[in-house]
């Protein structure tokens, strides 16, 4: 998601989402950032890194574990073929009192103390 002056960020649609609803799984943070980028004109990122972000917020102790789902059948999944389907669906909620926190607005800063470096710059 582009960053500019007035452009909200991926970790701030993920507080306004868990804002709006109790709790929510990764897939469903991911399905509404998606939305509100492509809904704005913005090419939403993709799932690949969607999941260590969440990670990122967790270990700032911005978002907690809310609850844990097993997870019956997973659809798509190939047998043999791809990694071992997952056996639980988490929940996260906001930590409300961390809602105001300057880390939703870089979490890689917050947790590293410097903005991610670009791959394939050399200097």
């Amino acid at each position: 998601m582009p960053r500019g002056f007035g452009v909200i960020g991926t970790g701030e649609l993920i507080r306004e989402y868990l804002s709006k609803v109790d709790m929510g799984s990764v897939m469903q943070m991911f399905r509404y950032v998606k939305a509100r980028c492509k809904a704005e004109g913005y090419r939403p990122g993709t799932w690949r890194y969607f999941p260590d972000y969440v990670r990122r917020l967790e270990r700032l102790g911005l978002i907690v574990e809310a609850r844990r789902e097993r997870i019956r059948k997973f659809r798509g999944q190939l047998q043999g073929a791809t990694p071992p389907q997952p056996s639980h669906r988490v929940y996260y909620r906001l930590v409300r009192e961390r809602r105001d926190d300057l880390a939703w607005l870089n979490p890689q800063k917050a947790l590293y103390g410097r903005k991610r470096k670009k791959k394939g710059k050399a200097k």
